[in-house]
């Protein structure tokens, strides 16, 4: 075919094969492009699941690391004030035994202040209600109101709120009366 016979043949046979390919062409790369898309969309949500299942893994592993940093603190603040009791009562006997004796008041003061410091308080008992959960029945006696603490003989001790001794005491019990 000649140059010139090829400028005979109308346009839209000679264009005929190339707008096929190009009508499908197209169409098929922006298939493939929004499946890629698609797919890609699929891959940055699971990929953002999984970064948020490690941050909240990540979160509670270091909450659980503080409270078992605070248990450990607690339970040797504990371990600690249950090993001071003794001298405390020593102190406290001493004082009993000596109640002049200003030196060992001045002592038992300065501990008491540096055992509530770390959170020990002192149970009240005397003249109190009985109360199960801090008191210690040793003795009963008939003086007083029924089911009130009339002595104390060792002294209870919360740490924290919490009971870490009770108290051992002396509660009336009055009998039926006829």
């Amino acid at each position: 075919m000649t140059d010139i016979e090829h400028l005979k043949k109308p346009l839209s046979e000679e264009t005929k094969g190339s707008t096929t390919r190009k009508k499908s062409g197209p169409a098929k790369s922006v298939r493939k492009l929004e499946e890629k898309i698609r797919e890609l969309t699929e891959q940055i949500e699971r990929n953002r699941d999984v970064a948020l299942r490690r941050l909240a893994d990540m979160d509670n592993l270091l909450k659980s690391k503080d409270r078992e940093m605070a248990n450990t603190v607690k339970m040797a603040n504990h371990n600690a004030v249950m090993a001071m009791l003794p001298f405390l009562d020593s102190l406290e006997s001493a004082i009993q035994a000596n109640p002049e004796d200003k030196n060992i008041v001045t002592l038992r003061n300065q501990f008491v202040k540096i055992m509530k410091e770390l959170g020990l308080t002192r149970i009240e008992a005397k003249g109190k209600r009985y109360d199960p959960f801090e008191h210690e029945v040793v003795a009963l006696g008939d003086d007083g109101e029924d089911g009130a603490v009339i002595e104390e003989i060792q002294a209870g001790y919360k740490l924290n709120n919490e009971v870490i001794r009770t108290s051992k005491v002396i509660v009336s019990k009055r009998g039926d009366k006829k």
